[in-house]
């Protein structure tokens, strides 16, 4: 009987049963019944509270609800970028989005009587529109045989500054003539918000008097060889306070701005050419070129000066 039954195939019977583990959402609360919540914010960059919401600026924020709840979301508008999601409700960590508004919908679970039920709030904050970063360029007015240095700034606005990410692009050239646009560029984006930095596994070697100029070029500058350059974050005030690892971009933040510098380096005759670009919201706002040759010439007054033949100056703003 049993081979019989085998022999023409056995239809196999599931049985679905409730799965112990799983819980149901509870009901949504009376209207009577929700609890007010309260959205607080805080300017990350510049520490402050409940400020103006600026386009591009990384805010925290929490929700407080006048009762015993749980399991409180809080969740922004969709395409809105959220760097860390916070826990219950507390430090949601969020990129401001364009101009006019941000949405935020907050939701709940709550007492009611002997159960709970769940509850949300959705409000609509206005957004400022951010003001793009400056140039300060202290060598625009050099004597063109010194223009073969760059060195430039890039200056936040006081209020309501732009902190999108600085695009820099650099191509360059062992050559006294301009690099083609097609030719390899180095690409460094500096990010402006604290919560975008990077933690890498390894460690880099300090920079410092002791590390090697290999070691300081593989790690650290943006570009070695005919044409040097680096990047270093600086203060509010212009002062530079630390040196950005072209290895490892992202490890620091630079919310205040950035100082570049890029020459023509090695031994005499440097013959160079170079074309450094800047942009923000993928707005260009600054580019520099330059070519020309440079060579250790004796000084009036003894010693060896730097003498340079520098063909092409472009600069961009003027």
């Amino acid at each position: 009987m049993k081979a019989g039954l085998l022999a023409g195939g056995a239809a196999a019977v599931v049985i679905l049963l409730p799965s112990s583990g799983s819980a149901q959402s509870p009901a949504p609360c009376d209207p009577g019944q929700t609890a007010q919540v309260q959205v607080t914010t805080k300017d990350v960059v510049h520490r402050k509270k409940d400020a103006p919401l600026y386009a591009t600026h990384e805010v925290l924020f929490s929700a407080d609800v006048s009762a015993d709840a749980s399991n409180v979301q809080l969740t922004p508008q969709p395409g809105v970028k959220v760097l860390k999601p916070g826990s219950n409700g507390q430090k949601v960590d969020i990129v401001i989005p364009a101009p006019p508004s941000l949405t935020i919908t907050v939701t709940w679970d709550q007492p009611a009587g002997v159960t709970r039920c769940s509850a949300s709030k959705t409000m609509t904050l206005p957004v400022l529109e951010a003001s793009p970063a400056a140039i300060r360029f202290p060598g625009k007015r050099a004597p063109r045989h010194d223009q073969h240095n760059v060195t430039f700034y890039v200056v936040p606005a006081r209020t309501g500054e732009s902190l999108s990410p600085i695009d820099v692009t650099l191509r360059r050239i062992a050559r006294p003539e301009l690099p083609s646009p097609h030719a390899r560029a180095l690409k460094w984006s500096v990010p402006m918000r604290p919560g975008e930095r990077k933690r890498y596994a390894k460690k880099i070697p300090v920079l410092g008097p002791f590390l090697s100029q290999a070691k300081a070029c593989r790690y650290w500058y943006l570009s070695c060889g005919a044409v040097f350059s680096e990047v270093d974050a600086t203060t509010r005030q212009g002062a530079q306070i630390r040196n950005l690892s072209f290895r490892q971009p992202s490890r620091f933040a630079a919310p205040t701005g950035i100082l570049m510098q890029t020459d023509a380096v090695g031994p005499s005759p440097r013959r160079f050419g170079f074309d450094i670009q800047v942009r923000q919201d993928h707005r260009l706002i600054a580019r520099y070129r330059r070519a020309g040759v440079c060579r250790d010439a004796p000084g009036s007054l003894g010693g060896v000066v730097n003498d340079c033949e520098v063909s092409v100056v472009k600069n961009f703003p003027r």
